[in-house]
């Protein structure tokens, strides 16, 4: 699953997309979730596990106006399919 923005500030993507992903993994699929972190910049690279889902949070490129949203972009989906998945799900909250 890819998302538009971390875990943190708003808890957009923490009341909207951890609910699904973890309703799939209660059900025996394995479940990663790719986020940027926009919100939350602090988390950037880093992964953790919450409720038995694995949550990616891409390294946030360089501020360089419309090259960085393509930049992170190709790193949301890099990350995403790195993995080798049956499906992609992007997710827009």
């Amino acid at each position: 699953m890819i998302g538009p923005f971390g875990l943190r500030q708003k808890g957009t993507s923490r009341a909207r997309i951890l609910p699904l992903a973890e309703a799939l993994a209660e059900r025996g699929n394995e479940i990663k979730v790719v986020l940027p972190p926009w919100d939350s910049p602090q988390d950037s690279g880093k992964e953790v596990e919450v409720d038995g889902v694995q949550v990616r949070h891409v390294t946030l490129p360089p501020s360089f106006p419309g090259l960085s949203r393509l930049l992170l972009a190709r790193r949301l989906a890099a990350e995403a399919l790195a993995s080798r998945p049956d499906v992609v799900h992007c997710f827009k909250p």
